[in-house]
């Protein structure tokens, strides 16, 4: 396979990668997180002068000072982020008695309302709303009731103005966009002065199957000799666009997971929301249904036997579940060994999805007899081929999507209301301030199945919703939880659909129709459950608790996604899939590899919450830029990694 179908095709696949990481911002206004409130006082920072303040990412310095006529009383700070839902405010800062002013960090990354209340008339008090930029440096003073009018807090005056946090990741598209024409430049060279042979690549390769192989990524029917155990293809179809999606979703996955340059829209959202962080495990869960459906197929079409079927299908579920244990708890004891994980919850829908799959499958052949008449003619059901003979696994996928309603919304958990689906401390104005309420059901499962002790301790609401909380103290909610997992079993039945549309309908036109009548549908579904909103709706989308919503609307980008790569890299062949497609080859290689060695040089150095978005985005592009070099190294060498 050349490594290009034309000179454009290098320039066109970094734009891919690099639009996905830049999508977010168009949505940033709908994500949520952030922290504020007004339960327990934190530690409150001591006055000090501006200059002395170092300056955090994401932090600007904020200067409160007392009126000039009277400094006699104590001056509590009060913030609430915008983006911390239906939060209490929380004290941040104060100002004692004969003390003027004080300056501390104030977060810039989402709009904050800002409280002043006097200690002399608590019901006197000022307030504000104001978005702060970053490294910058402001100023407010307080002004305390008078004869004339009440308490009041004066323009915020801006003392040095804030950077333009966001123009590394300018820099950043250009540099890599420009190295990306030099490289389709030289490419259309090598290609027109080079025989043709040298520029052509075997991608016929053995990889990992069901979670990646090249070899399984095809449709198509074998017939096995009569007495024979030679195997003769009849017709397959090679479909590159898989390995395109798989290799997007890893790319993405490195990066976010390396922090993504410290950006919060390139991180997991605190709770209800979307941000691109969230996308890419169940996009990789989705890519692992279509897969099982077309490995399904292969192995019964070549007549495997069914005890060897078995023996696979145990054996990965086992190396994927240990190997998830083993990733996750570096540094662990046995006393505090994490259980959940996202390998474990790859394992456990693999299980489900490929034995449903096994039993129930239909080859091709069986289902165009089935649903054709003595004359010829097809039945309608034909025209549903991909749905109607597998009634039995809807049936098991709607008993479990039940289980999930039964248990969030009727199982009591003490503390808390039932069906409570948000992550207590700070959120509901503080009335669930303890720790037990966080995640309702999903949480209450976990500790009681594994102990808080075998959980994880550092869920994305920590910092937004417990600021409160000591350094150290953990909330004890894993977002790979047991009920979670229920979803998760089910993303990979969605995507078992898109394999099952492969197998059974040949024309591009046929399966694109398909694909978007699936994306729309599940678009339109998630839409009317959480009414267009963030927080508002029935069923918030969530990717800690994987609710039914943001399966629905993860499912329909990626419907939308594979159609897309499906259209560009097999169809029209304006892409040759390159970079993402040897990168797709070996994403279990590459999972493993950036989770293990991601503190290590060359991978990262030793950057800190002191240093700048520019430092962070370099370092984590870098980091991305190895593993994308050593997929293709190993592409080049045939070596994929197999389970």
């Amino acid at each position: 396979m050349p490594l290009f179908a034309n000179e454009r095709t290098s320039f066109v696949n970094w734009a891919i990668v690099l639009s996905a990481l830049l999508a977010v911002k168009a949505h940033q206004y709908i994500l949520v997180d952030m922290s504020a409130a007004t339960l327990p006082q934190s530690e409150i920072p001591k006055t000090q002068a501006s200059e002395d303040i170092q300056f955090k990412i994401d932090t600007a310095k904020f200067t409160v000072i007392k009126n000039a006529s009277s400094v006699e009383y104590v001056l509590s700070i009060f913030t609430n982020s915008h983006h911390c839902f239906e939060c209490a405010d929380l004290m941040t800062g104060s100002i004692e008695e004969k003390i003027s002013n004080t300056t501390y960090l104030i977060d810039t990354r989402w709009p904050t309302q800002v409280i002043l209340e006097p200690s002399n008339d608590k019901n006197c008090s000022a307030k504000f709303d104001y978005h702060f930029g970053e490294r910058g440096d402001y100023a407010v003073t307080f002004i305390p009731k008078s004869e004339k009018q009440g308490c009041s807090v004066s323009k915020v005056i801006v003392q040095t103005k804030p950077w333009n946090s966001n123009l590394p990741i300018l820099w950043a598209v250009l540099v890599l966009l420009g190295l990306a024409v030099l490289y389709s430049i030289a490419t259309f060279i090598y290609k027109k002065f080079m025989p043709e042979s040298t520029t052509a690549l075997v991608t016929n390769v053995s990889a990992l199957q069901d979670l990646g192989d090249p070899s399984n990524q095809s449709t198509g029917e074998t017939r096995a000799e009569e007495n024979q155990s030679i195997v003769v293809p009849i017709k397959r179809e090679r479909i590159k666009s898989i390995d395109v999606f798989r290799g997007l979703s890893i790319v993405i996955m490195i990066f976010v997971n390396y922090k993504g340059g410290y950006y919060w829209f390139f991180r997991h959202s605190s709770w209800h929301g979307l941000t691109v962080a969230d996308l890419v495990f169940p996009w990789f869960m989705f890519i692992m249904g279509i897969n099982i459906t077309l490995s399904v197929d292969s192995l019964l079409s070549k007549n495997t036997p069914l005890k060897d079927i078995l023996l696979k299908l145990l054996k990965r579920t086992i190396i994927l579940f240990g190997l998830g244990v083993f990733i996750i708890n570096h540094n662990s004891a046995w006393s505090t060994l994490r259980v959940p994980g996202v390998l474990q919850r790859f394992a456990i829908a693999y299980l489900f999805a490929f034995s449903i799959q096994l039993v129930f499958h239909k080859s091709t052949t069986h289902i165009n007899n089935k649903y054709k008449t003595e004359d010829g003619q097809y039945l309608w059901q034909h025209t549903f081929r991909d749905i109607i003979p597998y009634w039995p696994q809807w049936l098991i996928v709607a008993l479990f999507q039940l289980l999930w309603f039964l248990l969030t919304f009727l199982l009591p958990v003490p503390g808390c209301p039932t069906g409570y689906l948000g992550p207590g401390g700070l959120a509901n104005g503080g009335k669930y301030i303890n720790n037990t309420c966080v995640g309702g059901a999903a949480g209450h499962i976990d500790r009681w199945l594994f102990g808080e002790k075998h959980m994880y301790g550092h869920p994305t609401c920590l910092p937004i919703y417990y600021p409160y909380l000591e350094n150290g103290q953990k909330v004890p909610f894993d977002p790979e939880g047991v009920l979670g997992s229920i979803n998760g079993c089910i993303i990979v039945f969605l995507g078992s659909q898109v394999g099952k549309i492969f197998l059974y309908y040949k024309t591009p036109k046929d399966r694109c129709i398909r694909w978007i009548i699936w994306a729309v549908g599940l678009a339109t579904i998630t839409l009317i459950l959480t009414k267009a909103s963030a927080n508002h709706g029935w069923i918030p989308v969530n990717k800690n608790l994987w609710t039914p919503t943001f399966l629905t609307a993860l499912s329909s980008m990626a419907f939308f996604l594979i159609m897309a790569f499906y259209l560009v890299v097999d169809v029209w062949k304006w892409l040759s899939g390159s970079p993402l497609d040897f990168v797709g080859m070996n994403s279990i290689l590459l999972y493993v590899g950036h989770e293990t060695f991601q503190s290590y040089v060359p991978f990262s150095w030793g950057l800190t919450e002191f240093s700048t978005h520019g430092e962070w985005l370099f370092m984590n592009l870098f980091g991305v830029t190895l593993w994308v070099l050593i997929a293709y190294w190993c592409f080049r060498q045939k070596f994929f990694l197999k389970i």
